[in-house]
């Protein structure tokens, strides 16, 4: 099972590692990017962008990837 992650603060990065150790596959995002390469480190794959929705437009609150129009 692929999960996502998001928030890797004190909850958030024990049941990311829970989940990793019990051989789920996890996608992590986490504004402090030492958070992230530490779950990266144990096999989480670091998210590209993250996308929240603000009536019919996407925009991604990383900044990697812009916004969109649906």
């Amino acid at each position: 099972m692929l999960i996502a992650m998001v928030g890797l603060g004190r909850m958030g990065a024990h049941m990311a590692r829970r989940l990793l150790r019990d051989g789920h596959d996890c996608v992590v995002y986490d504004q402090n990017p030492d958070a992230m390469a530490q779950r990266v480190a144990e096999s989480a794959a670091e998210a590209d962008a993250l996308f929240a929705r603000n009536g019919h437009r996407w925009r991604d609150i990383t900044g990697n990837m812009g916004s969109c129009h649906v």
